[in-house]
């Protein structure tokens, strides 16, 4: 079994995680260019935030997808499973 790991961004609507990593803000309603769409008087920014995404697969049917609000916090998560895979491919 072997992880992948991949960085994504999601236009927050609602509350974003305090922990977070806030990338840009975009505009609800916005013009092609991006700018704000001044017809919308009620118009708001929005939060782009960077999430990633860790996948398990393997050969057996294993598929299993974990979402960090926190990408830099990837290493440390993945730890335990480094070391179990150390530890059994010595047995």
């Amino acid at each position: 079994m072997q992880p992948a790991y991949e960085a994504t961004q999601f236009i927050e609507s609602e509350a974003i995680p305090p922990d977070g990593t806030k990338v840009r803000e975009v505009w609800e309603k916005s013009n092609k260019d991006g700018s704000r769409d001044k017809r919308y008087a009620e118009n708001r920014q929005l939060q782009v935030m960077e999430y990633g995404e860790i996948t398990f697969r393997s050969g057996s049917g294993i598929y299993e997808n974990i979402c960090l609000a926190m990408p830099s916090e990837r290493k440390t998560f993945l730890m335990p499973y480094r070391h179990s895979r150390i530890f059994f491919r010595g047995l």
